[in-house]
């Protein structure tokens, strides 16, 4: 494994980044936080909302219809 890492310069990341990509991956192409947030087993939403960037909550905020 990491003969392809270093093959393809990636970075490597732990269990827990990947879960954070998951996260942040789902909800960029639209998948609703809630949706995301039953996914990780997370109790709360905002501990999902936490995951991600600023500026992607921000994006977020702005298309979220309830």
């Amino acid at each position: 494994m990491n003969i392809i890492i270093d093959e393809k310069h990636l970075s490597k990341i732990t269990f827990h980044g990947l879960r954070h990509t998951h996260a942040t991956m789902l909800l960029s192409i639209g998948v609703h936080p809630k949706v995301v947030s039953e996914r990780l087993s997370h109790s709360k939403i905002n501990t999902t909302l936490d995951t991600v960037s600023p500026s992607m909550k921000e994006s977020l905020a702005k298309n979220l219809t309830w």
